[in-house]
């Protein structure tokens, strides 16, 4: 029997731990309970598009989140849950900075990893702090130039300890995925481009799989715009070597008429790699959104697209978590549902999970299948 646990977005704008899926031979079944995450504020909420939580090795879940202190002030809180169920009280860890959007790893020491957008200007910065795992917390430090427009950070730990950040940028005056990478040693690299030939590339999302690999997608703009306001929007994907250096150019992901959006990517220990996203391509110009999924895998390649949904609602961003089964739910944007799907690969499979409404649920699986 596994347990799998998914933050997911409440109606009221809290942030609610939703329990644990149950994994027994029969069957995918939620735990009834629910427990509300605790918040310093009225209304607080997950990340757009970063996974907002993940457990240490001592089993402890470790949350961020944005309090909305108005409607356009935000800051970003952070709380953890012992592994007995006891929450500590919510810490404030973006100073007194405009901030949102965060992003959260845990590394194999017990460390925490947090990026977030300081929005505090019209020249956004992304910035990343370190909980040490004694609970002492680092010093602030800017990982972008601050002379343009950021969205959207991500942040994963690979197989090496080394910390890789991903982001949308706009210091070119074009929208544009920047990546930079922290080493063992500390010491923060250059920031570079990773949407080469991007036409208004957004929503990264990235994964470290066992082999020091790291991945990541995005969504683009396709083509020209098209009369009424319509856009073609398709996944890309790109891996980068444990050199830092890429090793294929992007690639197409999705080649139909239409809108994929709010791409979200994770990988097995042996390298497989899965990659689920919303779709309209069935009703190109709908606010129809369903769930596909691809995985790549060694000695094959990528393998055929799989529709989950058809139900002709406007899903939001589905997540997925992997391990040695790897596993997927999906809340549509009316009710805050979770409907969890398995997918086989070979001898690994996944777990897909959509959001309530407006929100990006976190899925956090057993530590023992976490890959590091």
């Amino acid at each position: 029997m596994k347990k799998l646990t998914t933050y997911g977005l409440g109606r009221a704008g809290a942030v609610l731990l939703l329990g644990a899926l149950v994994l027994p031979a029969t069957g995918a079944e939620w735990l009834p309970d629910q427990e509300l995450v605790p918040g310093a504020a009225p209304a607080y909420t997950l990340s757009n598009s970063g996974r907002s939580a993940d457990m240490d090795p001592s089993g402890s879940i470790h949350v961020v989140f944005q309090s909305h202190l108005d409607t356009d002030t935000f800051q970003v809180d952070y709380t953890f849950r012992t592994a007995g169920g006891e929450w500590a009280e919510p810490a404030l860890i973006s100073a007194d900075a405009n901030a949102r959007n965060a992003s959260l790893v845990s590394d194999g020491a017990g460390g925490i990893h947090v990026v977030w957008e300081n929005v505090s200007s019209s020249r956004g910065q992304v910035e990343y702090r370190h909980r040490s795992p004694d609970g002492v917390w680092s010093e602030i430090t800017p990982l972008s130039d601050g002379t343009g427009l950021v969205e959207d950070p991500v942040i994963r730990v690979d197989a090496f300890e080394r910390i890789h950040v991903a982001w949308v940028d706009g210091r070119s005056g074009a929208r544009e995925i920047l990546y930079c990478r922290r080493d063992s040693d500390g010491d923060w690299g250059e920031s570079r481009l990773l949407s080469v030939g991007g036409g208004a590339p957004s929503e990264p999302s990235m994964a470290a799989d066992g082999l020091g690999v790291v991945h990541v997608v995005w969504r683009d703009r396709i083509g020209i715009d098209r009369p009424a306001g319509f856009f073609n929007f398709e996944i890309f994907y790109l891996r980068l070597g444990p050199e830092e250096l890429p090793l294929i150019q992007p690639e197409r992901l999705t080649h139909d008429l239409g809108v994929s959006r709010s791409p979200f990517i994770e990988t097995n220990v042996d390298g497989t790699v899965h990659v689920v996203w919303a779709d309209n391509r069935h009703k190109a110009g709908s606010t129809e959104f369903e769930v596909y999924y691809r995985r790549y895998l060694h000695g094959v390649g990528w393998t055929h697209e799989k529709r989950f949904t058809y139900d002709g609602t406007d899903h939001g961003q589905p997540v997925i978590v992997a391990g040695r089964r790897t596993r997927s739910t999906w809340p549509g944007r009316t009710t805050v549902t979770a409907t969890p799907r398995s997918i086989s690969a070979r001898s690994r499979s996944s777990w897909v999970g959509i959001p309530g409404p407006r929100g990006s649920p976190t899925t956090i699986p057993p530590r023992s299948s976490r890959v590091w």
